[in-house]
């Protein structure tokens, strides 16, 4: 046996009997709205939003806290010596997500 198959297993039975239409898919993390299941996803941040953007939160304990805001831009020009970046992709270190957490 792998381990959680059994449990996931067990799982599935439950779900199965009160009719939440869980359908034993090796998820970490399910939850269960009605009659549909939701599981989290990472997707592409919406496109909707021009110019530079920020990561915010406004109070600790989840990770579903986090939300994008606009930012401030800097439309001067780079220094002698300095340059400008653009960002095309962005992660969290795992300290990030404990501060996120308030766990940290």
């Amino acid at each position: 046996l792998r381990p959680g198959v059994t449990v996931l297993a067990a799982v599935s039975k439950l779900a199965s009997r009160l009719g939440l239409g869980y359908n034993g898919t090796p998820e970490p993390e399910v939850a269960f709205d009605g009659s549909s299941q939701r599981v989290p996803r990472l997707t592409e941040a919406a496109r909707s939003m021009g110019g530079p953007v920020r990561l915010h939160f406004d109070a600790r304990g989840a990770v579903s806290s986090l939300r994008l805001v606009p930012q401030a831009s800097d439309e001067s020009e780079p220094a002698h010596g300095e340059v400008r970046l653009r960002v095309g992709a962005v992660g969290l270190n795992f300290r990030d997500v404990l501060n996120v957490l308030g766990a940290y």
